[in-house]
């Protein structure tokens, strides 16, 4: 049974010019998820993941390759370092620059009520604010190139990822292809984000209408629904949208784990390891945990609660998550915040939706305190601190999750220490959310087996490419094996 095949998801494909650009340059490429599946018969016939050992490997010298640079070098670097989310990256930078004491230009976070509020909290902080973490909800305006490319990354898995996984797996649909072209000019109108405000401005106001050829309807209409009148949509509509959720409704996969949601009051506790010796808050930043648990965050994170989900099961809760995120961000895109949050929190059964959010931690190690920042707050983020003392952390929603940045400047404003942690290393850490979801997969047989690993790995999303291999379980994994044989389906 033994054998590979590189598996690279869609948004991978989609970045490979910037990376072999970056590459030209001398710049590291990402990294890749090596996914190794240990197989064994299961009683009655068919084929079982015994043991899934799941490894993210970055590239250890984009660290040091920033060292000792200003910010203002490293900002345009980032880029060329994260061909994906490049964005969301140049945020968590520049915010962690901020709160590390920099004046890192032009602010990404809007300066609303909440920000001012969170300012007046932040110069009174003592130590007890180690312990909690006040976010910020993104908004449409300096917010904008977050949100555009959180919707752009939904729209490259919906229309590109999913297709062409599909088509590769012998399941496309011919039918769907018409819909799929008259969706495309959404996902080209965001190939590449305008520089300038008044272009990203007029992008922006320009999704609601956009979205709601993807969806058939208005993005509003679409988050209002419930489960009942979801399903109905899913059966009656002609979009695109609706066309791949019918398309994929019958592809099963496992029940998600469960592991603890990575939230942004988490933020404190990530800190305190990142607040480590350099050595360890690597490490840290490679196999994350907090409590002795990995997290989970991201789009299906986000709406797991929602009441239409738990009516759906494998690849089509997924695809639902994406459409549900797609609608939210339009109306948010739109400036239409607050409307947005109630009509999301209806569908959901607690009544509450996290929206994308933004927050800044300032951790003066020599004090062993810290001081939250609630986005905006640059009378207190300006004052220059001493490298041994400061280290400035932002997190940033992603569409995959929660990114993080964690930076220590010298004197001179050049970056001293820098740690990044984003969400494929929570979700395939090894014994994150992959491994845990493919540990006991099955199938008829091992092609099969494959086939449902690689249609896993697209709903867990990493950000860079995913290669699979298949080996012959031990004896010793192939006896659990048949003892778990009536477990996951």
């Amino acid at each position: 049974m033994s054998g590979s095949m590189a598996y690279q998801p869609a948004s991978g494909h989609a970045a490979s010019a910037r990376q072999q650009a970056g590459a030209d340059a001398g710049i590291p490429r990402e990294g890749q998820v090596q996914v190794r599946l240990m197989c064994a018969p299961v009683d009655g016939g068919g084929v079982r993941v015994a043991q899934a050992a799941v490894r993210s490997v970055r590239p250890q010298q984009v660290g040091r390759l920033v060292l000792g640079r200003p910010v203002a070098d490293v900002l345009r670097l980032l880029p060329m370092l994260y061909s994906l989310c490049g964005q969301a990256h140049v945020a968590a930078f520049r915010m962690a620059a901020q709160a590390a004491g920099h004046d890192a230009g032009p602010q990404v976070i809007a300066d609303d009520a909440a920000s001012r509020q969170g300012a007046a909290a932040v110069a009174s902080a003592s130590a007890a604010a180690a312990t909690s973490a006040s976010p910020r909800a993104l908004r449409a305006g300096q917010d904008a190139p977050l949100l555009l490319e959180m919707m752009r990354e939904h729209l490259v898995q919906l229309l590109l990822g999913w297709p062409q996984v599909l088509q590769a797996q012998g399941m496309a649909a011919p039918a769907m292809q018409p819909k799929l072209q008259e969706a495309m000019p959404l996902l080209r109108s965001l190939a590449s984000l305008p520089t300038d405000e008044a272009g990203r401005a007029r992008l922006a106001g320009e999704m609601p209408r956009r979205v709601a050829l993807l969806l058939g309807e208005e993005a509003s209409a679409f988050l209002q629904r419930d489960a009942a009148a979801l399903q109905r949509w899913q059966e009656q509509s002609s979009s695109f949208a609706a066309c791949l959720l019918r398309h994929v409704q019958d592809i099963a996969l496992p029940s998600m784990p469960a592991l603890p949601p990575l939230a942004m009051a988490d933020l404190p506790a990530v800190a305190a390891q990142l607040q480590r010796d350099a050595q360890q808050a690597a490490h840290f930043c490679a196999w994350p945990v907090l409590d002795g648990q990995c997290r989970v965050s991201g789009v299906l994170q986000r709406w797991r609660q929602h009441v239409a989900l738990q009516q759906q099961a494998g690849v089509a809760a997924a695809v639902l998550a994406r459409l549900l995120d797609v609608a939210l961000l339009a109306l948010l895109l739109a400036g239409e915040q607050e409307e947005a949050a109630a009509m999301a929190a209806s569908g959901m059964q607690d009544g509450t939706l996290h929206l994308p959010q933004a927050c800044t931690l300032q951790v003066r190690a020599s004090a062993d305190t810290a001081r939250v920042a609630a986005g905006a707050q640059q009378d207190v983020l300006r004052e220059r601190a001493q490298a041994a003392d400061c280290m400035g952390i932002a997190a940033v929603d992603t569409a995959r999750g929660l990114l993080v940045h964690a930076l220590m400047l010298d004197d001179e404003g050049r970056v001293q220490r820098w740690h990044v942690l984003a969400p494929t290393e929570w979700h395939c850490h090894p014994d994150g959310l992959a491994a845990r979801w493919l540990h006991g997969l099955k199938a008829a047989d091992a092609a099969k087996l494959r086939q449902r690993a690689q249609l896993l790995m697209q709903v867990v999303d990493p950000c860079v490419g995913c290669s699979i291999e298949l080996q012959d379980a031990s004896p010793e994994d192939a006896q659990l094996a048949g003892e778990a044989g009536r477990g996951n389906a």
